[in-house]
């Protein structure tokens, strides 16, 4: 069969999000798209560093793939070097000639030109968010709603949910977060900010397995929120 008759057969890419980590702003592409410091490029990246034609991302094999252009000081998908394609995952995050971090945010279910996610404050007023101890580095978070109780013991993510909880719906410092979750050993972190955003990607992709609508783990301007009333989140000792 023709090379071309089988990219026709190709079944349609999902929408690739990705996410500054520095600002937040979100990127959302259904089709194969080049990133550099040329204006041309689709993702255009200012950045003295970055080479005129740094990368690009292309919808291969069923998935989308990364692959680095050749650029003078490399691209890093979760801190290591790439060469060749790479397949992207959610949650991984991205640095183009270690400049500017960019976060996977999803590879499904957006809508074009639109992030993924619900707006926060969307979450059902019948839900519960309930969260325990387990042992000394673990806890349990369990969520009641719409009759049912779904259940998951978590290391690192707990201590995010369990910082955020203490003060819902209000935005934390990530400074703040960092030292609650990681305490002394922050200082032995590559990039604190990203493993920060990595385990809110984590949290997200919980809630969505679950199936709870809206966005309960909401990030801007290095600071982050658990978008629940106090009413709404329990603490057990």
């Amino acid at each position: 069969m023709p090379p071309f008759i089988t990219d026709l057969l190709q079944p349609e890419a999902e929408p690739c999000v990705l996410e500054d980590l520095d600002s937040g702003q979100r990127y959302s592409f259904r089709s194969s798209f080049s990133i550099g410091r040329d204006p041309a490029c689709d993702l255009h990246l200012d950045h003295p560093r970055i080479s005129g034609h740094q990368a690009v991302v292309e919808w291969r094999q069923g998935s989308w793939q990364l692959r680095d252009l050749g650029s003078t000081n490399g691209t890093s998908l979760d801190s290591r070097r790439i060469q060749g394609w790479v397949r992207l995952e959610e949650g991984q995050v991205i640095r183009f000639a270690s400049s500017r971090t960019w976060g996977v945010l999803s590879l499904v279910d957006a809508a074009e030109g639109s992030p993924p996610t619900a707006a926060p404050g969307d979450a059902p007023e019948d839900l519960l968010l309930e969260l325990a101890w387990e042992s000394e580095d673990r806890g349990v978070v369990r969520a009641h709603w719409a009759g049912a109780t779904h259940q998951a013991s978590l290391a690192k993510p707990f201590y995010l949910l369990l910082s955020l909880a203490g003060r819902p719906n209000e935005w934390i410092d990530d400074d703040e977060l960092i030292i609650a979750v990681w305490g002394p050993a922050r200082h032995r972190l590559k990039n604190p900010d990203t493993s920060l955003w990595q385990l809110g990607n984590q949290l997200r992709k919980l809630f969505a397995s679950w199936q709870i609508p809206g966005r309960l783990i909401d990030k801007k301007h290095r600071k982050t929120t658990l978008a629940l009333p106090a009413t709404q989140v329990r603490i057990r000792e």
